[in-house]
């Protein structure tokens, strides 16, 4: 199977299992080269920048990827952009987008985070899951979908707790 914008798709997906697998005679390369003049700019961040909009980033995706060469073991990824550590938005904080970035600090008292669980209705888990099944139907033979980053223990411990907070407390731990 080859993909709307990646025509040596398969091949790419065997270079990928073999690296993943060990067995890579080589490092893998990701080129990606503009072939013409594109009206959108890509940046990865269009998921949360038309939160809500997932027209908006579809189609900014697909301008992007059809106006670009995937070469080497580049191929075209919709990343699900929702911000480094968006594991803290599942658990009830608020992402704020900033500058190409997404924040998610919100401290909350030890109190509170002994009663964190994600919920089938937090807001953030829901657009998470919904926009995956829909970009799995509408990205079909065209490109593959990414999953979201759910962040590391202590980035998504620092958006809970509030890096000073959370620095005050390792502190006082390794003191005892």
């Amino acid at each position: 199977m080859s993909l709307l914008y990646k025509t040596d798709w398969e091949e790419t997906k065997e270079k990928f299992k073999l690296w993943w697998d060990g067995k890579a005679e080589k490092p893998l390369i990701q080129i990606f080269v503009q072939r013409e003049r594109c009206d959108v700019a890509w940046d990865g961040w269009d998921l949360v920048r038309y939160w809500r909009r997932l027209d908006v980033a579809l189609k900014n995706f697909e301008a992007f990827a059809s106006c670009t060469s995937f070469l080497g073991e580049a191929y075209p990824n919709l990343w699900i952009n929702l911000g480094p550590g968006v594991l803290a938005a599942y658990l009830g904080n608020s992402p704020k987008f900033v500058a190409n970035t997404v924040w998610f600090e919100e401290p909350k008292s030890w109190e509170e985070l002994e009663n964190l669980e994600v919920k089938e209705d937090n807001t953030w888990w829901r657009y998470t899951k919904d926009i995956a099944l829909e970009l799995r139907e509408k990205s079909r033979s065209k490109f593959i979908v990414g999953m979201t980053d759910i962040g590391g223990v202590l980035d998504v411990a620092s958006s809970l707790r509030g890096v000073s907070n959370l620095m005050k407390d390792l502190y006082l731990i390794h003191k005892k």
